[in-house]
C-alpha cells in the first residue's frame, strides 16, 4: 500500500487529457435527437466501467496468486 499511495497522488495530480474526439462520428450523433445521443452517451459509460471491471479483476487475481 506504500507504494501504491504515491502512484495515486502522481495520478491525482496530473492534468486531465481530453481526447479529440471523431468529426464524422460527431457530425452524426449531432444530427440525432436527445434520447439516442443519451443512449450512445451511456453505451460508452457501459463499456468504460466494464473494460475497468475486467481490468481490476485480472489485477486483483495477479496480485492475490502472487
Amino acid at each position: 500500500m506504500r507504494r501504491l499511495a504515491p502512484a495515486i497522488l502522481l495520478l491525482g495530480l496530473c492534468i486531465p487529457a481530453h481526447s479529440q474526439g471523431c468529426s464524422q462520428c460527431r457530425e452524426s450523433i449531432g444530427q440525432t435527437p436527445a434520447r439516442t445521443q443519451t443512449a450512445y452517451r451511456r453505451g460508452i459509460l457501459l463499456m468504460v466501467v466494464s473494460g475497468a471491471t475486467v481490468f481490476s479483476a485480472a489485477l486483483f487475481t495477479l496480485r492475490r496468486f502472487r
